[in-house]
């Protein structure tokens, strides 16, 4: 019983952390379509671009670098979590195969140590996933600093007053997409 909550809480956590990356790519994404949507409202005579930023992310070395970068920081924890939780469900599966032959005290002893060595494991899953969200913030931060930095380049060589990003855009002509231009500029 204590073996798959722990599996599945890992689990839940493991799949989280995947599920928060896109979720903050695509809050950053939606609150920049949202303040510069309210500003153009007010504005008459704009010459305007649309970028589709899942485009611009799937073909931006950054993101494949930063990526890498947090695999190969963070990977050496995961497996060491993950070998501390194997050990952990090992001692598990051994109590509860032989708890029936052990005096009481010493039944006690192996409760409070696996115990111990659940809560140790949950601080280590507790402190792995703060580290890596604050990196994948970080890593996010410098991708959208590059891609802002792609897009400003492209606005002022084709003189485009505001640049919108596609997903706050229901509809715009194709002469107004300038992706292909961002894309080429972040190369």
């Amino acid at each position: 019983m204590i073996h798959n909550c722990l599996d599945s809480h890992l689990e839940r956590l493991f799949n989280e952390e995947e599920k928060g990356m896109k979720k903050l790519s695509m809050l950053l994404v939606s609150m920049i379509g949202l303040l510069v949507l309210s500003t153009a409202s007010y504005a008459a005579d704009l010459t305007i671009g649309v970028v589709d930023y899942n485009k611009v992310l799937a073909a931006n070395s950054t993101v494949k670098t930063e990526s890498s970068k947090l695999q190969e920081q963070f990977n050496p924890q995961k497996n060491k979590i993950m070998d501390f939780q194997k050990k952990l469900q090992q001692s598990i599966k051994n109590f509860n195969e032989g708890k029936d032959k052990m005096p009481v005290l010493k039944q006690e002893k192996e409760k409070m140590k696996i115990s111990d060595e659940q809560q140790q494991l949950l601080e280590m899953t507790k402190t792995y996933q703060t580290n890596l969200q604050e990196a994948r913030n970080k890593s996010t931060m410098k991708i959208f600093d590059t891609i802002k930095t792609a897009i400003t380049t492209v606005a002022k060589e084709k003189n485009i007053d505001i640049v919108f990003s596609n997903a706050s855009v229901p509809y715009a002509k194709d002469n107004f997409d300038i992706t292909d231009a961002v894309v080429a500029a972040l190369k």
